[in-house]
């Protein structure tokens, strides 16, 4: 694909059976990039150009009636320039040829990758097990002009931030066949974790030299356990009842210098 402000894409999809009957892959890859929409007048340059590439692979095996399991692994980078600010006073009424003015080059990169497990048993005709396994690691970093404008280079700052994120999620579902049991039931559990290194510090543009610096460690664990039930007591007429049982605990260690 081409389209305007020098934008290309392309986009590759391929899926096949490796093993007929048991196991099947799929694999996805796809690339943009495009100039920005935003011009810096200051630099000659764009502000908010995007270049980005990701591929995806997904392996789904099913070795019997009695359970199958689906593998998802990805990977994904974007490079690009920090999000546009354009002040109010200076955006045109048309959303094209938006202009702005800044003494920094943004920078916004980040990579993601991650994988997915899903695993289905059949205990019986009426009862289905499920677990759900998840992880997933992002970093980031961005530049931004600490005040978004031009000034003297003796006194321009900018602004660095450095986010390493890691999640991982755990489910494990009960699941009773549709229509078969006097009531249809769900019930589960799951396990989701979070944790984050930040860094941040505003430095000067031509000495390089940190002014301030802050450093951040967070962690968040969620637990949850779950319930649902239908009773379908006439051909028209069902009653739903649930309930969900959530618990968060957060802890969050920071540092200024």
């Amino acid at each position: 694909g081409v389209a305007n402000y020098n934008e290309k894409s392309a986009q590759v999809l391929a899926s096949s059976a490796l093993i007929e009957d048991q196991l099947s892959a799929k694999v996805a890859v796809n690339h943009l990039e495009r100039d920005g929409f935003v011009k810096n007048t200051h630099l000659g340059k764009s502000v908010d150009d995007k270049k980005q590439n990701n591929i995806a692979i997904s392996l789904y095996w099913t070795p019997s009636e009695d359970w199958s399991a689906t593998l998802y692994m990805d990977y994904g980078e974007v490079d690009g320039g920090a999000y546009p600010y354009v002040p109010e006073a200076s955006k045109p009424n048309r959303g094209d040829d938006l202009k702005t003015a800044f003494d920094v080059e943004g920078v916004f990169d980040q990579t993601s990758k991650g994988m997915a497990l899903n695993v289905d048993w059949n205990l019986t005709p009426e009862w289905t097990l499920s677990s759900v396994s998840g992880y997933r690691k992002i970093d980031t970093f961005g530049r931004f002009d600490a005040d978004l404008a031009v000034t003297p280079d003796a006194t321009s700052t900018l602004v660095d931030t450095w986010i390493r994120e890691k999640d991982y999620f755990q489910e494990i579902r009960l699941v009773s066949t549709p229509h078969v049991l006097p009531i249809d039931w769900i019930v589960g559990a799951a396990y989701y974790k979070v944790t984050e290194n930040n860094n941040n510090q505003a430095a000067m543009k031509a000495s390089k030299m940190a002014l301030t610096k802050t450093a951040g460690d967070f962690e968040r664990d969620t637990y949850t356990a779950y319930v649902d039930a239908i009773w379908r007591f006439a051909p028209t007429w069902s009653l739903n009842l649930g309930g969900r049982y959530t618990k968060e605990n957060y802890e969050i260690d920071s540092s200024f210098y």
